[in-house]
């Protein structure tokens, strides 16, 4: 059994996933280091230098996938590899600081977590990284049904399996929902955390995101992945038990709402009037009004603040159409 083992998808990212294996390759963590390979059948060069660093490292699996299945088949590929008594994720375009494996299984070892989230960074090609807005300064604990409660508040953390490490223990059972095309991270990560019995975050820096130019954010509505988005973010209502969970569950709901409602701004003609006849769907399903969110959902202020702006956006959007 190794201590580690490192979780990585792999598509289309040949310009970076050298970078990004290197860093893994270079770090201070001290035992045994298992990192598995997951090639998605990409259309570039990643499954022959995948093949270069698995005959050159021991502690290296590959996996080579006959056809692309998405990144919740990679992941789940390389879940069923796992060997650590820990795991992590690491997306092929990121970079792992070196230091940070070893801090990462230090402090779920020390405490007995379930899962240890640290801070994490984010830059662009030959900018420096910055620390993202939602870093905590200082060692936080949560118990029970605190983990989850604090997931879906959306503050200290987000839904990215990447930046933590998990007891293989806890979640060996879990794997990704295949099908959806956005937020299938979050969906993952609400279960894990709703079954999580101690989590600790911790201020240190465990990773580094790379933003990538010249994403359109229009696609996800010219595709309809927003959809999934969406029917993700229903689905967590499963994993919500308590009266507290519940509360951040209908936050993260106005949030999504009003993300989408900011967005939309982008569109025209029909492809404006679908995506707002979903918003209407969805408010109507999910029971999002200002007055459910004052007497029935006993929301914080800044949801309901939060709606009113998401209001207001998509009364704006209807001007558009015409």
């Amino acid at each position: 059994m190794s201590n580690l083992s490192v979780v990585l998808p792999v598509y289309n990212v040949e310009q970076y996933i050298s970078h990004c294996l290197d860093s893994l390759l270079s770090q201070s963590f001290q035992g045994s280091l298992q990192i598995v390979l997951v090639e998605d059948k990409s259309p570039d060069n990643c499954l022959a230098i995948c093949r270069e660093y698995a005959a050159k490292y021991d502690n290296i699996t590959l996996i080579e996938h006959a056809e692309n299945g998405g990144s919740s088949v990679a992941r789940n590929s390389g879940l069923e590899q796992v060997q650590g008594k820990y795991f992590v994720f690491v997306d092929p375009d990121d970079i792992v600081p070196e230091t940070a494996l070893e801090t990462l299984y230090k402090v779920i070892e020390e405490s007995g977590a379930d899962i240890v989230k640290g801070n994490n960074t984010s830059f662009k090609a030959n900018q420096a990284p910055k620390l993202v807005n939602y870093s905590v300064k200082e060692t936080e604990e949560y118990i029970e049904d605190e983990c989850l409660t604090v997931l879906l508040k959306h503050e200290k953390l987000r839904g990215h399996p990447w930046g933590k490490i998990f007891r293989t223990s806890s979640f060996k059972e879990i794997r990704f929902t295949s099908g959806y095309r956005m937020a299938q991270d979050l969906l993952f990560c609400a279960e894990v955390f709703s079954k999580a019995k101690r989590l600790v975050l911790i201020p240190d820096v465990v990773y580094q995101y790379r933003i990538h130019s010249g994403g359109a954010t229009g696609k996800k509505y010219e595709t309809g992945a927003y959809l999934s988005w969406l029917k993700c973010i229903t689905v967590i209502e499963n994993f919500v038990t308590t009266e507290k969970q519940d509360k951040a569950y209908q936050g993260i709901k106005v949030r999504s709402l009003t993300q989408l409602a900011k967005e939309i701004r982008s569109l025209k003609g029909d492809s404006l009037r679908s995506v707002l006849d979903v918003v209407d769907q969805t408010r109507k399903q999910w029971g999002i009004s200002v007055t459910n969110l004052i007497f029935r959902d006993k929301a914080s202020f800044v949801s309901i603040f939060r709606y009113t702006k998401c209001l207001f956006a998509l009364r704006k959007a209807r001007k558009y159409i015409k």
